[in-house]
């Protein structure tokens, strides 16, 4: 921001006069003209439009990402007619806030595609979602996953299906709940996509397969990715090398005239998350910090964010994969897993926390323990479970994980139920002080 720009202030409940230095936004538009002013038509699409500030969920502090009037025009034209298609007769519900990327990237411009409408609801509501979306009829709804899982968590109605929504855009719909989420409430058409407010890249399903982030249009590669260095791998000529189809890999985007990587407004910010020297001499690509697999025919899978990923045993550790095993057992309402650290232990052993169905003393802790042996390979099974009555979450609706790692299985930081599964058994156990210190003093070999 510069002195010489006018900041305005928007009213809100319970704060009617505008703070210092800004001013009120409604008085200033009850004085403006109808038409267009004339600076209009000097706006080019490289201008900024809206800063959007990351989620800050990995423990830094968020940035102020520059998103450009050009960004929205495409998505006016691509998502709005090429990927949803919408017509006169659409309406397009939107109960996120307007400064998540998905609210004013993804929801606001393709309505301008032809004539939409749009539904807006201040907060999102678990009771109200159906009602609103029958009241307004909306046929379309910009999702992220978080909101999917809580629409699955409300008891079956009767008339789940009985609702207009016939195509969602979004990101984070889980693989374990997809198809059960679009067959119980009737949607046909789900286009998961993968963006982020600062990226230069963007997946979309157009094809509405399932399970996946779909296609790019622009200039990517996945790359061999060293998990425990946390850093790209490059081989003797110090280049890095792309992954084979099935493989996993960092998602680069490739910076160019016709790419560019607008960034962030802090310039070491955006210097950061360049990576030089990639494939050729001077080359230039954005490091998306996530992981990716190839699943062939131009279409990925999104796995994990480089943060959450963790090592245990000499082997990679999926936190997204391990949250959907959870996620299908019906005593699990919701849940997010991290690795942390053990004395003596061989990278980070796996933790999860979980907000059960009902309560601890409800948990059937033994089918729990059976249930990840089960569906997950024995490196990446949680052994250690805290029960949580409450997440928290970032305005984003993304879970805090960076405390949760912090305070790992420290008794003497956490007052919540612990459990522990110990090397031999079938069933996770209380942790109680016993047992802790044992484990601190190596007594036990995970």
């Amino acid at each position: 921001m510069r002195p010489e720009h006018t900041l305005y202030f928007m009213p809100d409940t319970a704060q009617n006069e505008a703070p210092k230095g800004f001013v009120d936004y409604n008085k200033a538009a009850a004085k403006s003209p109808v038409y267009n002013p004339a600076t209009t038509a000097a706006v080019k699409p490289a201008d900024t439009i809206a800063y959007v500030f990351t989620s800050g969920t990995t423990g830094g502090m968020p940035k102020a990402a520059v998103i450009t009037h050009g960004r929205l025009v495409a998505s006016k034209y691509y998502n709005g007619q090429a990927v949803l298609n919408m017509q006169p007769t659409d309406t397009m519900y939107i109960p996120l806030p307007f400064f998540h990327t998905n609210a004013l990237a993804l929801s606001w411009p393709p309505v301008f595609a032809n004539g939409s409408a749009v539904a807006i609801r201040r907060k999102f509501s678990v009771s109200n979602f159906w009602s609103d979306v029958r009241k307004f009829n909306a046929t379309a709804w910009c999702y992220i996953g978080e909101l999917c899982r809580y629409l699955m968590n409300q008891p079956p109605q009767p008339n789940d299906r009985d609702n207009p929504l016939a195509k969602i855009i979004g990101n984070g719909l889980r693989p374990d709940i997809w198809l059960e989420f679009k067959q119980r409430f009737g949607i046909a058409k789900v286009y998961e996509i993968y963006g982020a407010a600062e990226s230069n890249l963007y997946f979309v399903n157009i094809l509405n397969l399932n399970r996946t982030v779909g296609r790019c249009r622009l200039p990517y590669a996945i790359v061999k990715y060293d998990v425990d260095e946390d850093t790209p791998m490059r081989d003797k000529d110090g280049f890095m090398q792309r992954v084979a189809v099935g493989q996993t890999g960092l998602l680069l985007g490739e910076i160019s005239e016709t790419n560019p990587f607008v960034g962030y407004t802090n310039k070491k910010a955006t210097e950061s998350k360049i990576i030089h020297n990639v494939f050729t001499k001077g080359d230039s690509w954005f490091n998306t910090g996530d992981l990716m697999r190839d699943i062939g025919y131009g279409h990925v899978h999104f796995i994990d964010r480089t943060g959450d990923t963790f090592r245990w045993k000499s082997e990679n550790v999926s936190t997204t994969e391990v949250e959907a095993v959870a996620n299908t057992l019906d005593q699990v309402s919701q849940s997010t897993a991290y690795g942390v650290t053990m004395p003596g232990g061989d990278g980070r052993v796996g933790m999860i926390a979980i907000i059960p169905e009902q309560s601890a003393d409800a948990l059937e802790l033994k089918s729990l323990a059976g249930h990840f042996q089960g569906a997950l390979p024995s490196y990446a099974v949680p052994r250690f479970v805290r029960v949580k009555t409450a997440f928290d979450y970032t305005p984003t609706h993304k879970i805090k994980k960076v405390e949760l790692k912090k305070e790992g299985f420290d008794r003497n930081r956490i007052d919540d139920e612990l459990y522990v599964l110990l090397p031999g058994d079938a069933t996770y156990r209380p942790l109680n002080r016993e047992i802790y210190q044992s484990i601190l003093e190596g007594k036990y070999r995970f």
